[in-house]
């Protein structure tokens, strides 16, 4: 038994489906439409016996009718979640790996990653302003409960806004 998920466009005004990618996926995760409306990026995982000991991968189709899907997340690049930039040329991905997140930007055709935010700790989510120009993020490490960063990301300049365990850290050594 085999359950795959496709990404489907449905039209509520005449009630028509359109499939856009056929099997995607194992399990429906979500889909991102670009700024723009040209692109999807959707999850992606190789066909073969057992999905489940697969990386999950992020590919990015046309939004046409039948797109074929193009993996742009690398083999050793086990995605958490993903979303456009403002530009339509990049995407944001969170990566987690052996207890450590980071976020990357990759360009919406594949290629080189560039490092955003890594470090000793736990990226554990994000969030990017509509215009793109400011990234707000999580972290969090066993030593260090969560906090909240924003970071211009034309300049890379990151500030803290939260603390919320600081008195607790003070009083309990890790």
């Amino acid at each position: 038994f085999e359950l795959w998920s496709s990404v489907i466009r449905f039209d509520v005004k005449t009630a028509v489906e359109t499939v856009l990618v056929h099997e995607v996926s194992e399990e429906g995760r979500g889909v991102e439409i670009s700024p723009d409306g040209k692109w999807v990026a959707h999850p992606f995982v190789p066909k073969v016996p057992s999905p489940y000991q697969e990386p999950y991968y992020v590919a990015v189709s046309p939004l046409q009718e039948n797109a074929t899907p193009t993996v742009i997340s690398g083999e050793d690049l086990t995605v958490a979640d993903f979303k456009w930039a403002a530009d339509n040329q990049n995407l944001y991905f969170l990566l987690h790996s052996f207890g450590d997140g980071k976020l990357v930007r990759i360009p919406r055709t594949g290629g080189d990653v560039t490092p955003v935010v890594e470090g000793p700790f736990m990226v554990q989510s994000f969030s990017l302003s509509p215009d793109g120009k400011t990234l707000a993020y999580t972290v969090s490490s066993p030593g260090h409960p969560s906090d909240l960063f924003v970071m211009d990301l034309a300049g890379g300049q990151t500030r803290q806004l939260t603390s919320f365990n600081q008195g607790w850290e003070e009083r309990h050594a890790l």
